[in-house]
């Protein structure tokens, strides 16, 4: 859409976001810059208001999600009013109160600035799907403990205590309360939950302002307002002007601001970090409203472009926000120009309106930002706990799984939370990402093998007699499948090594199909080569599937230079050719040899329950053939119907993909095995091409001497064809149960 083709909706947005954001933008300037004092109240709000201005307006114009709208966010406050207070702690900086507070708000600067500059490194490298990394449940804890810190900060002045903010100084201090103070920011609260009850046209925040603000002043008319808290204070309304890094150094020359850095880096990359996560959440958000999809990577970059900016001015970290973000949707908002004008519009507020914005009550200020604090509380969190709560009341059974997992998130998300209230949210951050780490590493850690099944219920696409058969479905349980899938690596390698030694009591063939295998690091090689002389010292036998055939997978090994140390492992190029080796294997061991020998017609299936009078009858119709190795037996759409008896040899089914190709192979047969029935039955043409892998010997029943004999001796026809269904029918059940398995595995 081009920039002005919604000129109307985009400036409906802008007003609506800007009318939300305005009291909150204010009130996160006021607490980042609170450990300052009373006399910096009115420029902490400013440039909470500077930071919508001039990130707002660079995020909007250079992001990539048109819908976003970028102002002061609570995890970013909450870091730099941690550092303001350690600042203004700190003996090293200046005790008066101008070249002070120019020097902490040029060092607060300079942390946005690194929170800038992380950001659009991160786009430029293309991180942009960073916060599909960070787990709900830490995701939920950041947000629950910023939502207690909120409250907490706010309670002083909500309770006219002045600077005694956290919970435990207001319970000492219950006795000096003041009433009046707390009934204005109560009606403030009141209001902005009550009123768009009734007056959906206006933003609860601007109700709670204008209800606390209509209160502080009325009840200020009656009994005066030194019980009623202070105001926000007198707000600067010249032009803003980026002088913020020449104050610093003004005051201080560049070897002691180069003494600070070091403090100031960590907090900038954490506020990179979160204001990262909250914008690119925030464009999920809107990418689910208007089914738009944005660009995470240019957002990246346009937000730390803002933040650049807006540091110069003096101004906090700035991130995208849900909920002005959907106002400006929902009140007609559709270009990046509704970002750009919000930031106008708030620009023009401060020049012309902001003898106005001062007067407002901290107060009433505090019962938004409490408001605000409740709305952000999680509300799966609060779900987990009041369903919990149900069970443990109607005595109702989760199940145990289920009940760990649910447990487990809910213990992380509190642990977040608590680390966030009882210490700051860069130690918190810091808990996060380990929590994240090992949440990572526990789940990649968990088993990589995707199914397993055995030889006694898949088999090979080799067929066999029904004596080799039968073997192989009561011995085939010594053979195992390990399928793998996902990346082979020091947290995955090791429960892998388990799995298969611990099959090894019953199983004296394990194959490891490699074909989902993305990756593999030196410990998972490691594991591999470990499996392979184990199984040799245990006298099992480890077949390998789909590694050698795999670039990617087979180049790291030879990197490593482990390709030697592999060579005892049996590699196949596939499953299949690695069940048919263990097949044969284990036909050998059970004394039934599967080789090439060749098999008689008395010993076949097709003749079982034959007379010696009967065979002697089918013989003379049959015609012997032999092939040589390579040679092709029938070809695809061929139209006879003739029935093959393989009496030597080996041979393939394969059937043709494309024109020119020999084909994929279906089935392969060893003597005894029948072919062609299924012609012989549906007169249809054939199938698939047959191909003799081996010098092979066929004796073929042509159709005509088929019906011949039906003629003559019809009861040798039936039972011949009695015997075809049993082929056919225990092909079927096999099929049925091989599926099965895979599908239960």
């Amino acid at each position: 859409m081009a920039t002005f083709a919604n000129f109307k909706g985009d400036f409906s947005g802008a007003l609506t976001a800007a009318t939300v954001a305005m009291p909150t933008c204010i009130g996160y300037g006021i607490i980042v810059f609170a450990p300052l004092g009373v006399d910096f109240v009115a420029p902490g709000a400013l440039l909470g208001l500077y930071t919508a201005v001039f990130a707002g307006f660079f995020a909007a114009w250079l992001g990539g999600n048109p819908l976003q709208i970028t102002a002061p966010k609570a995890s970013s406050t909450l870091v730099l009013a941690s550092l303001v207070a350690v600042l203004a702690a700190n003996p090293h900086i200046p005790g008066a109160m101008a070249p002070r507070a120019a020097v902490i708000v040029g060092l607060v600067s300079l942390t946005v600035l690194i929170g800038g500059i992380f950001q659009v490194c991160l786009g430029a490298l293309g991180c942009g799907n960073i916060s599909k990394y960070v787990p709900y449940p830490v995701v939920a804890g950041f947000t629950n403990g910023i939502a207690l810190v909120m409250a907490q900060n706010q309670l002083g002045p909500l309770l006219g205590l002045g600077g005694k903010s956290d919970f435990t100084a207001v319970l000492l201090h219950l006795s000096s309360v003041e009433p009046l103070t707390l009934f204005v920011g109560g009606s403030t609260l009141a209001a902005i939950f009550l009123a768009p009850r009734w007056i959906k046209a206006i933003p609860g925040s601007i109700a709670g302002l204008v209800a606390g603000t209509a209160f502080y002043y009325g009840l200020g008319a009656i009994n005066g307002f030194s019980s009623l808290g202070p105001l926000v204070g007198k707000i600067s309304t010249g032009w803003p002007e980026p002088v913020v890094y020449f104050n610093l150094l003004r005051t201080w020359d560049i070897q002691q601001v180069r003494a600070f850095l070091p403090d100031l880096f960590i907090p900038g990359l954490v506020l990179g970090l979160l204001g990262s996560l909250e914008s690119l959440l925030t464009c999920v958000a809107s990418d689910h409203l208007s089914g738009n999809r944005h660009r995470s990577n240019r957002e990246l970059i346009g937000q730390g472009i803002g933040n650049i900016v807006s540091s110069g001015f003096g101004a906090i970290f700035a991130a995208g926000g849900v909920s002005w973000t959907v106002a400006n949707y929902k009140a007609g908002g559709r270009t990046s120009l509704a970002g750009m004008m919000f930031s106008v519009i708030i620009l023009l507020v401060i020049l012309a309106l902001g003898p106005l914005v001062g007067k407002i009550p901290l107060a009433v200020i505090a019962g938004i930002i409490i408001a605000l604090a409740m709305a952000m509380v999680d509300k799966g969190t609060v779900n987990i706990i009041k369903k919990l709560a149900v069970r443990v009341r109607q005595r109702h059974k989760i199940p145990f799984k289920q009940e760990k997992d649910i447990l487990f998130d809910l213990l992380i998300s509190m642990l977040v939370a608590v680390i966030t209230l009882m210490f700051n949210l860069i130690e918190a951050v810091g808990l996060g990402v380990v929590i994240a780490s090992l949440l990572f590493i526990a789940k990649m850690g968990k088993s990589v093998i995707r199914r397993t099944y055995y030889g006694d219920q898949v088999h090979s696409k080799k067929r066999r007699p029904g004596a080799h058969s039968a073997i192989l479905e009561q011995e085939g349980g010594r053979i195992a499948v390990f399928e793998i899938q996902g990346p082979l690596f020091f947290g995955s390698a090791e429960s892998l090594a388990k799995e298969v030694e611990g099959t090894w009591g019953t199983v004296d063939y394990s194959i490891l199909d490699m074909k989902r295998v993305n990756e593999v690091d030196s410990t998972g090689a490691n594991i591999i080569l470990h499996l392979i002389d184990s199984a040799a010292i245990r006298g099992k036998h480890l077949c390998i599937s789909y590694l050698e055939g795999n670039p990617a997978l087979w180049k790291f090994i030879e990197i490593m230079d482990l390709n030697k140390a592999l060579k005892n492992g049996q590699f196949f190029p596939d499953t299949d050719a690695a069940l048919e080796w263990t097949e044969e294997a284990l036909l050998a061991r059970s004394h039934s040899p599967a080789g090439l020998e060749e098999v008689p017609l008395e010993r076949m299936d097709i003749t079982q329950g034959f007379t010696a009078r009967e065979l002697e009858i089918l013989r003379p119709r049959l015609l012997a053939r032999g092939y040589q190795k390579g040679a092709v037996l029938m070809r695809q759409g061929d139209a006879n119907r003739d029935l093959f008896l393989l009496t030597k040899g080996l041979v393939t089914i394969k059937m043709r993909l494309t024109q020119g190709e020999r084909g994929k192979r279906v089935l392969t047969f060893g003597p005894g095995v029948i072919f062609g029935e299924m012609s012989l039955v549906d007169a249809k043409p054939r199938s698939a091409d047959v191909w003799a892998d081996e010098a092979s010997e066929v004796l073929i029943l042509p159709y005509e001497e088929f019906v011949a004999l039906f003629r003559v001796e019809p009861a040798v026809v039936l039972k011949l064809l009695f015997n075809v269904a049993k082929v056919l029918s225990g092909n079927v059940r096999r099929s049925s149960r091989e599926l099965q398995a895979l599908e239960e595995a």
